[in-house]
């Protein structure tokens, strides 16, 4: 990447001093890692969004910025769930974790390994989660967009829990084509 593309790709002219590059790669990186703070995570999005990282960190590079690439993985472990309730907590726990990660850093390297994580623990929570689905799909509405369950699911009912089971199986069917 040249210093052309390099200062285009973060937003800056060729009169931009260090300070301000600085801080529109501070805030480049800060736009991609706060996506799915609000947002349902979807694996193909995160994608994208490590790839927007990737071309961030060649332009950082391009300018002579350093990047801070010390991240530590974020742990999670689905063997010892009983049940969708378990996945659920297991998942929570990790993803909180994650978006702490991607809320404390500048570095698009640390934002990239999270989102990276994060599928790595979608794709376990969502194996995990179908390990105990036993719902005809057929039956169940749902978009891949609909928020999880996580936050209805504690206050719900019996009934309404099961509800919210059948959903989440077919939502995760549908995005990982399991």
């Amino acid at each position: 990447m040249t210093e052309g593309e390099a200062r285009l790709a973060l937003g800056v002219n060729p009169t931009t001093d260090l300070e301000d590059i600085i801080e529109a790669y501070e805030e480049a990186v800060f736009e991609q890692a706060s996506f799915f703070m609000r947002r349902v995570f979807i694996p193909k999005l995160a994608e994208a969004r490590i790839k927007r990282l990737e071309s961030i960190s060649l332009a950082a590079k391009a300018l002579g910025l350093e990047e801070v690439e010390n991240s530590d993985p974020i742990q999670f472990d689905f063997s010892s769930a009983k049940n969708h309730q378990e996945v659920i907590e297991a998942y929570n726990k990790a993803e909180i974790s994650i978006k702490l990660q991607l809320a404390n850093t500048s570095s698009s390297a640390i934002a990239k390994s999270s989102f990276q994580s994060w599928i790595q623990l979608f794709k376990g929570y969502a194996n995990s989660f179908q390990a105990f689905c036993m719902i005809p799909e057929s039956e169940v509405q749902v978009k891949l967009t609909e928020a999880p369950i996580f936050i209805e699911y504690w206050n719900a009912t019996e009934v309404e829990k099961a509800e919210l089971v059948q959903k989440e199986c077919v939502r995760l069917k549908r995005l990982t084509g399991n």
